[in-house]
């Protein structure tokens, strides 16, 4: 689903409530962090929702409001439409995404994106609206932290980040949720694949060779002035490949699924993590920032 701009909107109706209580359990892991692009507040989070009745519950609508003001001005609504491509359901989905069996969750990935000079509430509320009525749960509150302005990773020309920060249903970085230790969580929210193009290809040659891709080989950079908390190297570069043709050169365990990688302590509880580099190129300076390493 395409990031939308949504003005705020005026209901002609409120839904109609329940009659008994919905059996919907709804639950955001985290308050989330408002950030600007282009002078434009963003949101984006996951919205988990479980039902646990022995009927399905079928969404048909959810909305966004401002807990603490009028609950029938909506600061973002998404309907039947645009949540085939937001819901992300546990197990084996039916022919019906929207369509919560007796005992099943579902993952809904949100992204809203206000006007410029718009503002998010303090507080947001859910209402979920199923085929005979609705429901509000789910209140959190919006995060304005201060956010640290970053530097490129990469130099050059002809870069491009793929699978960055949106909501697409395709961006395997935003579809990342895992469990652990019991959570569901999220580590790859604003995750980005940095890939170099020519002529609108990322390669030349032999696809499984890793040095045909334009990326191989160059160096990478600090974002930012900070500490190195971890740093793994030596692990061998794997073959290039998808799905079934990927084939480690080394098994995978959960460690190893960064490969070469560094993490840097920005302050302020902020990280940059870079993952998948090239075996045997880390170089890590002892002063401040110079950290470099190569794709």
């Amino acid at each position: 689903m395409a990031a939308q701009t949504l003005p705020l909107v005026k209901e002609s109706a409120q839904e109609k409530p329940f009659s008994f209580p919905l059996q919907l359990e709804m639950r955001v892991p985290f308050d989330p962090t408002v950030f600007t692009n282009e002078s434009k507040p963003h949101l984006i989070y996951e919205l988990y929702l479980t039902n646990f009745s022995s009927k399905p519950i079928s969404l048909r609508r959810i909305k966004l409001v401002d807990n603490n003001k009028n609950k029938d001005q909506a600061i973002a609504a998404f309907d039947s439409l645009q949540l085939q491509s937001m819901v992300q359901p546990s197990g084996e989905a039916g022919a019906d995404k929207l369509a919560l069996a007796g005992g099943q969750a579902t993952i809904v990935f949100i992204e809203v994106i206000l006007a410029a000079g718009q503002n998010f509430p303090k507080k947001l509320i859910h209402r979920i609206s199923t085929e005979t009525e609705s429901l509000d749960g789910a209140i959190i509150s919006t995060r304005w932290s201060k956010l640290q302005v970053l530097a490129a990773p990469i130099h050059g020309a002809n870069w491009t980040a793929a699978d960055g920060p949106g909501n697409s249903e395709y961006n395997h970085h935003r579809r990342g949720s895992i469990i652990l230790e019991g959570r569901a969580i999220n580590s790859r929210r604003y995750a980005i694949d940095w890939k170099k193009f020519r002529d609108s290809v990322s390669f030349s040659g032999d696809p499984k060779d890793v040095h045909s891709y334009f990326c191989y080989g160059k160096p990478v950079f600090a974002v930012a002035d900070g500490r190195v908390i971890s740093a793994k190297d030596g692990l061998l570069n794997n073959i290039p490949g998808h799905g079934t043709a990927f084939h480690p050169a080394i098994p995978l365990t959960f460690d190893r699924l960064a490969g070469n990688s560094i993490v840097i302590d920005l302050g302020n509880g902020h990280y940059a993590h870079y993952m998948h580099l090239q075996s045997g190129s880390l170089r890590i300076s002892q002063e401040i920032g110079s950290t470099r390493a190569r794709c």
